[in-house]
């Protein structure tokens, strides 16, 4: 279900860029507050990280191992 709502949301933005993109201004405010979400989605990932009592490596594991709420090297 969220994949199909990110290609709606996907589609809808590229959409009115393509409406907009003769008004120069408008296009610099989308185009910078997609580049500060971006920032931001590492920022809370990195907060995440840190507020998380599991051992986790960045590089190792996949960010959905910090939902796993128990650990059994065994499975």
């Amino acid at each position: 279900m969220s994949y199909i709502l990110m290609g709606i949301l996907t589609v809808t933005l590229l959409i009115t860029v393509s409406a907009l993109k003769d008004k120069y201004e408008v296009t610099k405010i989308i185009g910078a507050l997609s580049w500060m979400a971006l920032s931001l989605y590492f920022i809370v990932e990195f907060l995440v990280i840190r507020a998380s009592t599991a051992p986790y490596n960045f590089l190792k594991q996949p960010m959905s191992d910090l939902g796993v709420t128990i650990w059994n090297r065994y499975i």
